[in-house]
């Protein structure tokens, strides 16, 4: 998905109905996918996924201004997709 098309998702996900911070929003989302595709590998953000989930809620961290607790919080998760995207790569 584009950065564009997951920028509503995220919005809904934050009960954000406004757009003056979209481009904020948009930055927030190519950052966050920089973030996670070097921790966990290439990830692929569709609706309902894991890499989903975990953009969302390190959008919402980086807006609170908490992003360094994200990986703490989120470790769980971020070694399950970085499993999901080896498995996936090597094709089993």
């Amino acid at each position: 998905m584009s950065n564009e098309e997951i920028l509503p998702i995220v919005k809904r996900h934050l009960k954000i109905t406004f757009s003056y911070m979209d481009d904020e929003i948009l930055e927030l989302i190519e950052e966050t996918k920089t973030v996670i595709n070097s921790i966990c590998g290439l990830s692929e953000y569709k609706y309902g996924s894991l890499a989903m989930k975990l953009l969302k809620a390190h959008v919402r961290y980086a807006i609170s201004a908490l992003p360094s607790t994200f990986e703490y919080d989120y470790r769980h998760d971020l070694l399950k997709l970085q499993i999901e995207n080896g498995v996936n790569r090597s094709g089993k």
